[in-house]
């Protein structure tokens, strides 16, 4: 799972180095993979809560923002958390994922 802001485009060549996969494995997930993955349906994934461990990459950017509001499961419901926050909940790896940035 890669946890971004809204007003970002997520780089699939580079969250593919940084999980050490080959790019063409770097895809959007539909919505039927996004519920047995995760137990939700999309329009509200949690960053946590899932059946089973799901390794995580938040991005850096996040930072940029004192609080940031994260899906709590049910469409239409979030939480407001903090980059450190959602990191520490998931055990993510904290990278720059954003098209456009290094």
């Amino acid at each position: 799972m890669v946890v971004t802001s809204g007003a970002h485009r997520v780089d699939t060549r580079r969250v593919a180095r940084l999980r050490g996969v080959a790019h063409r494995r770097v895809r959007h997930a539909d919505p039927e993979y996004v519920l047995q993955v995760t137990g939700q349906r999309v329009g509200g994934v949690a960053p946590i809560g899932h059946p089973g461990p799901l390794p995580t990459l938040i991005d850096e950017h996040l930072d940029a923002y004192p609080h940031v509001w994260a899906g709590a499961g049910p469409p239409h419901t979030v939480f407001r958390t903090t980059r450190a926050e959602l990191a520490r909940l998931t055990g993510a790896e904290v990278a720059a994922v954003g098209a456009g940035r290094a």
